[in-house]
């Protein structure tokens, strides 16, 4: 990394110049004002799916129907549902309303079968049937005259309706299931309502069907969300309505983190800061990396419920950039509506183009290379699953576990996929563990990984593996409230990060410790502290100083191992190490490690 002299120190004060000009309004519906929708909780007569369940008995409504949407906005919705959620993400910007109803269909699934029709021709039935009981006027409120362009008009179509199924095919044998739906059309929850367009209201307002542009002609009225009773039909509700506010596929989220358009590996749903940005719903603070600079003390509060994030270019003419947020876990839906485990804590997001799709987290765990030994039968269904071996850490090549992972069986370069299984490193025994739900350790904290630089692992490289010059360091945390020194180019400034690769092979009366050298240029010059601690039932005690090292020989090769002579042979003992820079400045001590 070239190394700039001219150093800029801006205070906590300074102003964030906006580094671009994302488009902030929503793309076929607004993302900022009132929008009034139309629930249609429906169920065919025949359906004889846990016919009793509490939640939505057969024949009768959802238990909880009337609580999905407020009717009249207020600041205190019922807490837990889509007004809640809209009034929580957006900050009382968009105001989320709507009517619910329950209906059976006019005709059985069986007859639906038979007679060869399909999902469109389903739901123009239902809404028409709807439509002898309500005025459909109520929910056409928006003209959208270009995307990203909507006006509080009525246009003549409807704005959104939201078809929510008590289950499609779920009592049918599981081997019919596939087939069921795909005869049915209903093979997945989609952002759309099938079938032609067609109108209520004796023919005064449409209902489009389809989703996006055809025929140069915006489409989309409504969304299909299958299976109430064994999906979370909420969540999918949120992310299907997000596509109107988003686009298409290539804004989902990506994989292993939080998002309105999340992908699989989901932690919780709360709408990211790229989201948010796009949709106008935060100001987000935005560092450009036109200039070496280090920015000081830069305070960001819990982001869900205040908004707080840092933007901080990589790129800006490809649309690269690292989302910054700090997540206290102070939200309802960071608690009571969490699908992984989100540790409090400092996240960073990689984006690595304008599309949501293109979003990473990076793992504060780090990245490193792993390997295939062995594949294991999948137990959620379909065919083998690999069993990934954490083999060593590996700053620029390796993945974090957050990520897809290329592997290779038998010779053959598979398909990357995410972590479902890890080998034991004892028993070399598969263990279920789907890192992608979180183990403890993606968020940055104090104590943990407090570092992010050119040489840090997980480093703060670009998509293409090239160093960006980028960095952090988190410098406290008080009440929640997190400071911190973002380096533009200037990160040589942080203490050295977190050693890694930490071993240890015991040889009779001595303990052979090794570990990968620290690369930071200010490590010439500084040293490692080497630290050890005897084992209590299964833990370690109090962490004593016992050896400083020089970061490097006198041949100038560095220093990446140590032999402790003074142990007993009887006993078992922990290592950590730190690094000192020629500053003084010492890092964050290393994972400890336990001898065998």
């Amino acid at each position: 990394m070239k190394i700039l002299f001219n150093i800029i120190i801006f205070s906590a004060a300074v102003l964030f110049p906006q580094q671009d000009s994302i488009q902030t309004k929503g793309m076929w519906l607004p993302s900022i004002g009132e929008i009034n929708v139309l629930f249609i909780f429906a169920q065919f007569p025949d359906d004889n799916y846990d016919t009793l369940n509490s939640r939505w008995p057969k024949g009768g409504e959802p238990i909880d129907m009337k609580k999905w949407v407020d009717e009249k906005w207020s600041e205190t919705p019922a807490q837990g549902y889509m007004t809640h959620y809209f009034n929580e993400m957006s900050f009382n910007k968009l105001k989320f309303i709507g009517k619910t109803v329950s209906v059976i269909s006019p005709h059985s699934r069986e007859w639906y079968l038979k007679n060869r029709k399909t999902r469109g021709f389903i739901h123009q039935e239902i809404i028409k049937q709807v439509n002898k009981q309500i005025d459909f006027v109520q929910f056409d409120n928006w003209s959208l005259l270009a995307p990203h362009k909507n006006v509080n008009k009525p246009d003549g179509i409807i704005d959104m309706i939201f078809m929510v199924w008590r289950n499609i095919s779920g009592d049918y044998p599981a081997d019919s299931v596939k087939i069921i739906n795909n005869l049915l059309d209903f093979n997945n929850d989609e952002g759309d309502l099938g079938g032609n367009q067609f109108t209520v209201d004796n023919g005064k307002r449409i209902v489009k069907t389809w989703w996006g542009i055809l025929n140069n002609q915006p489409g989309g009225s409504g969304v299909t969300v299958r299976d109430y009773l064994s999906t979370n039909a909420l969540r999918t509700c949120i992310h299907e309505f997000a596509h109107y506010l988003l686009g298409d596929n290539s804004y989902h989220s990506g994989y292993g983190f939080w998002g309105m358009l999340d992908a699989w590996g989901k932690k919780t749903q709360v709408a990211n800061s790229f989201e948010r940005s796009i949709l106008g719903w935060i100001n987000i603070k935005s560092i450009s990396n036109s200039t070496a600079r280090t920015y000081k003390n830069i305070k960001l509060r819990d982001y869900v419920t205040t908004g707080d994030a840092l933007r901080i270019t990589i790129d800006s003419l490809k649309n690269e950039y690292f989302y910054i947020e700090n997540h206290q876990k102070l939200s309802y839906w960071e608690n009571n509506h969490t699908f992984g485990n989100v540790e409090n804590g400092i996240y960073d997001i990689r984006q690595d183009s304008y599309y949501g799709g293109s979003l990473q987290l990076i793992s504060a765990s780090g990245r490193y290379d792993w390997a295939v030994n062995q594949q294991i039968k999948n137990p959620w269904g379909g065919g083998m699953l690999p069993v990934y071996d954490r083999v060593r850490a590996d700053r620029k090549n390796g993945y974090t576990d957050m990520e897809y992972i290329p592997w290779d069986w038998k010779k053959k370069h598979m398909s990357p996929s995410p972590i479902h299984f890890t080998e034991n490193k004892i028993n070399q025994l598969p263990v279920e563990d789907v890192k992608c739900q979180g183990d403890g350790k993606d968020a940055f904290r104090m104590g943990y990984n407090e570092v992010f630089s050119p040489w840090s692992n997980p480093n703060s490289q670009d998509k293409n593996r090239d160093s960006t010059g980028i960095g952090f360091k988190l410098n406290g945390e008080a009440k929640g409230v997190y400071s911190l020194d973002v380096y533009i180019y200037t990160a040589y400034q942080a203490p050295p990060s977190k050693p890694i690769n930490l071993e240890t092979q015991t040889k009779n009366d001595s303990v052979l410790i090794s570990w990968t050298e620290n690369i930071e240029p200010d490590m010439k010059g500084g040293y490692y502290k080497i630290y050890r601690s005897e084992d209590e039932n299964g833990l370690p005690a109090v962490f004593k100083l016992i050896k400083k090292l020089k970061a490097f020989d006198k041949n100038g090769n560095p220093t990446t191992e140590w032999i402790d002579l003074g142990v007993n042979k009887n006993r078992k003992y922990y290592y950590r190490i730190s690094a000192v820079d020629n500053t003084g400045l010492e890092s964050v001590p290393s994972n400890y490690q336990l001898t065998e």
